[in-house]
């Protein structure tokens, strides 16, 4: 799970990322022979009817901002990679506000040729918005806006909405209701999701540090097994997820000394 990736203001930048380090994370996995599958077959996967095999992820991007057309949709390509876009459909030709800054989004032509190229163009909710699903007016507004996408990206993009993203949060029964009558096949929100798998809860790992060895952790299953289990928010409150952190920090350092030291 990406969102903004480029050259913002380090006020907008609280969940992107540089798009030096978005490339490296790809060239990374297409170099390493992970094996980067579209969402259809992510949910063959998780259904169980395939066998998952070792080094296989998807690629979602939030948000729709107009640098997934022009630095992410390029990268993908030229590197032959599947993914996901998620586009909240009235940001379309217009901004989002990112930490107080204006952030541009794609245009519908945009979003077509991403389309037309064999990407995924999913439903962006709540325009970025964490999801309570006690909240009656946020779930309101949830389930008008997957019934609007639901008729203005088949309209714009000539392909049926088949995927519902969210920034953070688990629909409840009413929702579920929506998403089965549309035809949606999974809704996807971000770890964890502290439930049983199902595909109205598909929990993201969130990727906005540039780190090699952070992105190294979160794409591995032991990462997964833990952020997506019960134990997560207890591991942060006792602030053990930063020991990952003061790790990948302590070999950074010994790195740029030794290369300093060399030369």
């Amino acid at each position: 799970m990406y969102n903004n990736i480029g050259s913002y203001p380090e006020e907008a930048m609280e969940d992107g990322l540089p798009a030096e380090a978005f490339r490296r994370d790809m060239s990374y996995l297409v170099e390493n022979n992970y094996r980067v599958v579209d969402l259809d077959e992510a949910m063959m996967l998780a259904k169980g009817k395939r066998k998952i095999p070792d080094k296989v992820l998807a690629l979602t991007f939030d948000g729709g901002y107009l640098d997934a057309f022009s630095t992410v949709f390029p990268t993908l390509k030229e590197l032959g990679l599947p993914a996901t876009f998620c586009v909240g459909v009235n940001d379309v030709g217009g901004s989002v506000d990112l930490g107080g800054v204006k952030v541009p989004c794609l245009e519908w032509d945009q979003v077509k040729e991403i389309a037309d190229d064999g990407y995924e163009i999913a439903a962006y909710t709540l325009s970025g918005r964490i999801y309570h699903p006690d909240n009656p007016e946020m779930e309101e507004r949830l389930i008008s806006e997957i019934r609007e996408a639901a008729e203005v990206i088949p309209e714009k993009v000539g392909r049926p909405l088949r995927y519902v993203a969210v920034r953070e949060g688990i629909p409840g029964r009413n929702v579920h209701k929506v998403l089965k009558e549309i035809g949606i096949e999974a809704f996807l929100a971000k770890c964890p999701t502290k439930r049983r798998p199902h595909r109205y809860s598909i929990g993201r790992i969130q990727v906005d540090d540039d780190d090699p060895n952070i992105f190294f952790i979160k794409i591995s299953r032991n990462y997964l097994r833990f952020k997506d289990s019960r134990t997560w928010p207890y591991l942060r409150r006792f602030r053990v997820t930063h020991l990952t952190h003061r790790i990948s920090d302590t070999i950074n350092a010994k790195r740029a000394a030794k290369q300093q030291s060399d030369g």
